[in-house]
Formats: structure tokens, C-alpha cells, sequence
């Protein structure tokens, strides 16, 4: 895939300037960082860390990833993808507020995953040069950003989260696991273009390091699709989270052509959300310890450095591993 004239998001189809500060604040970065990273690493940390996180009150209650064999697998069974849809909700909800407050239509996301080569503003990057250690990633990733690749499994995916004969089958922890460790991280990495250095506009090839948290990554223009400190402030984000977000719906309506009462509706911090019950395992889904937007920076600052110290890019390189704050 050569894409020559491919535009950056940010400049073909920009964010309103103040959604766009909003979402790039440190509070924000540290918080939607923090929240994949803790779920997605728990199970590999060591009890001292944990319980270091845990006097610090953001233990997760239910990781997202098993790792073994090398690898990793989702849970699908603890109610960890409840949780994922849950906090996203929250972000959505956060992000059609301040559009509509200017006056602007929060409606952006897509009713369908984008064909390739149908729109220029959706448009793929090519994917870009990684270390020698890590260029089975470069080969995935030109993989993930083919025309085969839609038409074989985006689109099939696209078609199996819209069946209503697959989703009345299936829990809303079932569908939100499946969603996010499927789709959702390969509609991310399709998307991502290579990371630059936002003080200087260099090229990076891992772009930032897991456990740098410099202030000069708050800026506006490092809005890396690919890693979990960044990705919310590039405007591909919020097309993709709200398909994401549109197939909880379909999931409800699934449920409710077989019975009125299979799942429940209920409003759960002002979010539109369901009850507890045979479909849904859980009543109180996780995305922090305070209210969504009123997390303390510096309690955060102390929980991502217990969760990173230990991680490099240089790790990364040296084991073979896809960087531990990139969408897996």
C-alpha cells in the first residue's frame, strides 16, 4: 500500500479547537491512559505494584487481558468488556456535550466502517518502518491497512455486530470484549498514522516512550492514533467510538424482539445504560475511582509511573513485544 498523498486527519477533518484542547488535556491523556493500560496489564504486574496502585485507589476490578503463550487473550467472562463500553459511553457523552455547546453536530460517527478508497477525509496511511525485532508488527500492520483486509474481516465484522441473530446469543460483557479486542484495536491501528515528536515534527517510529509522561506530549499535535495517551485526540477516534457505541444499541434491540423484559434499561450516572441481570453480569462498571472528568492529576501522575516504570520501548524492541501503551 503506497498512500503518497494521504492528508493528515487533523487537517482534512479537524476537531473543533476547543473539543480538540479539551480531550488533549493532561487530565484527559492520564486518565484514558491509565484506564486501558491498568486493564490490560493487571494480570502481569507484581503484588508489591499492585498494592501500591491499590493504597492509591485505582485498582481496576476486572482486567481485560489474559497473557499467555506469549501472547494475550481477552476475558470475555468478568464483565471487563461492560466496563469498556461503559467509559467510552462517558467520553462520547463528554464530547457531544462540548460540540453542542458550540454550536456544532456531535453526530460524526460512522454507520458503516469506511470502504476503502470511497472517502478521501477516511483515507489510510501507509504503515511505516519498524526496528528489525519488531517487523512481524510492520507486517501486520500492512495487513490491517490492506483492501483485503476490509472486504475479508472488517467488513465481515461490520455484518456480524449488526446480526441480531449473533448478538441475542451473546452478554453485553461477551460483546464488549469481543468488540474491543477485535474491531475496535484494528480500526485503531488501520487508521494510525506514524507517530512525530509534537515539539519538533520528527518521525518516530515507536513514537513516545510508555513511561514518559514530559508535558511536551500534552500539546494539540501529538494525537497518535495507535497509543491509549493519544488516540482520543485524533478526529478518527470519535468516528470509530461511535460505531462502536451504535452497536450497543443494535445489541439492545437484538434482546428486545425477543422479550420487552430480556434486558432492562436504566439511567446510571446519566448515561443510558441497562440493569443487572441474565445478559448483562455486572452493575457497576468501572472507568476510574471519581466521577467521569474530576480526576486528580497527581494521583494519576503517581499510578502511571508505578504501571510504566518499567517498561521501554527498548524492552519492547529487545523481546519481540508490541509497546505495552499501543492497541494491541
Amino acid at each position: 500500500m503506497n498512500n503518497h498523498n494521504f492528508v493528515e486527519q487533523s487537517n482534512s477533518i479537524p476537531l473543533l479547537e476547543s473539543v480538540t484542547h479539551l480531550f488533549a488535556s493532561r487530565m484527559h491523556r492520564l486518565h484514558h491512559a491509565l484506564w486501558h493500560g491498568l486493564r490490560d496489564e493487571w494480570d502481569k504486574l507484581s503484588e508489591s505494584k499492585k498494592k501500591e496502585i491499590e493504597n492509591l485507589n485505582w485498582v481496576p476490578p476486572r482486567p481485560a487481558l489474559k497473557h499467555l503463550r506469549g501472547g494475550w487473550m481477552p476475558y470475555t467472562k468478568n464483565g471487563s468488556g461492560i466496563d469498556f463500553l461503559y467509559m467510552h459511553r462517558e467520553m462520547i457523552l463528554e464530547f457531544d456535550n462540548a460540540m453542542i455547546a458550540s454550536n456544532n453536530d456531535p453526530n460524526i460517527g460512522w454507520d458503516v466502517i469506511p470502504e476503502p478508497g470511497r472517502y478521501k477525509e477516511f483515507a489510510i496511511p501507509n504503515e511505516w518502518e519498524l526496528p528489525e525485532n519488531l517487523k512481524w508488527l510492520e507486517r501486520r500492520f500492512k495487513i490491517v491497512k490492506s483492501d483485503d483486509f476490509y472486504w475479508s474481516r472488517m467488513r465481515w465484522w461490520d455484518r456480524q455486530f449488526h446480526d441480531h441473530s449473533f448478538l441475542n446469543k451473546i452478554t453485553l460483557g461477551e460483546l464488549g470484549a469481543l468488540l474491543e479486542t477485535s474491531v475496535h484495536n484494528d480500526m485503531h491501528m488501520r487508521w494510525a498514522s506514524q507517530p512525530k515528536d509534537p515539539e519538533n515534527g520528527n518521525l518516530l517510529s515507536l513514537g513516545r516512550e510508555p513511561n514518559d509522561i514530559n508535558k511536551k506530549w500534552d500539546a494539540v499535535e501529538y494525537n497518535f492514533l495507535g497509543e491509549t495517551y493519544s488516540s482520543h485526540v485524533n478526529p478518527i477516534f470519535w468516528r470509530l467510538h461511535k460505531w462502536v457505541d451504535s452497536i450497543i444499541d443494535e445489541w439492545y434491540l437484538a434482546h428486545k424482539n425477543i422479550s420487552d423484559t430480556r434486558v432492562k434499561t436504566v439511567k446510571l450516572n446519566s448515561i443510558d445504560w441497562f440493569e443487572k441481570g441474565e445478559w448483562v453480569e455486572i452493575n457497576d462498571p468501572w472507568s476510574s475511582p471519581s466521577m467521569h472528568a474530576h480526576h486528580d492529576v497527581s494521583t494519576m501522575e503517581k499510578v502511571y509511573k508505578i504501571l510504566f516504570e518499567s517498561t521501554s520501548l527498548t524492552k519492547s524492541m529487545i523481546n519481540s513485544e508490541i509497546p505495552s501503551n499501543w492497541f494491541k
